[in-house]
């Protein structure tokens, strides 16, 4: 059961979580140079806004059901843990970024937070897998 639980929760963390991270502050950073500096737009982030918001939100909200699906033994509990903060943490951002919000300071924090966070859930999942001996599925 620990052992499942560590190859869903890495599926988690670098299928889902991460790739909600990256489309989404790919989305405000959009907002973000439409406001500031609307000339780097083409040659920065080629394709259409639409595009940029769609991957977002489409990656955005399977993290809503996932949150709540995330249930763990005694020995995965730290890393259920760091993996709901990361979540809720890309869902604020999200969130954001879909109402308009394009603030650099706004996106500096989560880019610093998502950082921290992504870091401890790799640092967490890879002490598990060497525990007990589970290959990671992505390289």
């Amino acid at each position: 059961r620990v052992t499942a639980q560590i190859i869903e929760f890495e599926d988690v963390l670098e299928g889902k979580i991460v790739d909600a991270d990256i489309k989404c502050t790919v989305y405000v950073t959009y907002n973000n140079l439409e406001v500031v500096d609307p000339s780097q737009i083409p040659s920065a982030l080629p394709e259409s806004k639409e595009t940029y918001r769609q991957r977002c939100l489409s990656s955005y909200v399977p993290l809503n059901l996932l949150r709540n699906k995330l249930v763990a033994e005694p020995e995965t509990q730290d890393l259920r843990r760091i993996l709901t903060a990361y979540i809720d943490s890309v869902r604020a951002l999200a969130m954001y970024a879909l109402d308009g919000g394009y603030s650099a300071q706004v996106i500096d924090k989560y880019d610093a937070e998502f950082d921290t966070l992504r870091l401890e859930a790799r640092e967490e999942l890879l002490r598990l897998q060497r525990q007990y001996n589970v290959k990671s599925q992505y390289q």
